[in-house]
């Protein structure tokens, strides 16, 4: 059974799940308002063989979700532009700038992923909408790639700071998936981002479904055997 604990690692408070002999890890990222805790059930529902030992850290912003209670975030949204894009249907709605925050997350995180990278020969790096924006920043601007990306829900972003790194990790392999009726993040701009993956040739694995912004139960099941042939 899944042991987790919690533990400060490169500056992050960190949920955790560790088993004694094992050579691989996977860095999760949860999204805008969520915190750590959300994406480690992952940890279960998609190892069940306990091969793998998981991270996940706490985003590096306080945000207010509601009376009294207090999510997280790796960088500010600007929220007036998410309300534009979905009202105008803008597919790319951040891909043309840095948004102020995200080089200050993606080196915090690349400081824990050369910690885990320093223990473990094959980590796998990823992350949920907002998380996988940053985990991919991260990778992009890592001299040691991971084994894997993961893009659950992620979108085009700063394309400016982006765009001269993708020929870097040509090769590296990418889970990604999105669903066709998101209102939050474009489908379309996902689309456009696995154009860029295989532009470059990146071993991109795409899953698309009918839902919005979530992690369904076809996505579950493709993730599980993507990590298992790892």
């Amino acid at each position: 059974m899944r042991n987790f604990q919690m533990k400060k690692m490169a500056g992050l408070d960190c949920v955790v799940t560790e088993k004694p002999g094992n050579q691989k890890a996977v860095i999760l990222l949860h999204g805008y308002g969520a915190d750590f805790r959300d994406l480690a059930s992952l940890a279960v529902e998609l190892d069940e063989a306990e091969s793998y030992d998981w991270f996940f850290p706490n985003g590096i912003l306080p945000v207010a979700i509601g009376p009294h209670m207090e999510g997280r975030a790796w960088f500010p949204i600007d929220m007036v532009a998410l309300e534009e894009s979905m009202r105008t249907g803008n597919r790319r709605p951040f891909a043309d700038r840095v948004p102020d925050g995200l080089t200050q997350a993606s080196e915090i995180v690349h400081n824990l992923l050369s910690e885990v990278q320093a223990r473990y020969p094959k980590v796998i790096l990823g992350g949920f909408s907002q998380g996988a924006m940053v985990s991919l920043d991260v990778a992009l601007h890592s001299f040691q790639k991971p084994a894997a990306l993961v893009q659950l829900s992620g979108s085009l972003l700063a394309l400016p700071r982006w765009e001269l790194q993708w020929a870097r990790h040509t090769g590296l392999k990418v889970f990604q998936s999105h669903g066709r009726g998101d209102p939050i993040l474009p489908y379309a701009a996902s689309e456009d981002l696995a154009g860029i993956f295989k532009k470059h040739a990146y071993e991109l694995e795409f899953v698309h479904f009918a839902g919005g912004h979530e992690i369904p139960l076809n996505v579950m099941t493709s993730l599980k055997k993507f990590m298992a042939q790892m």
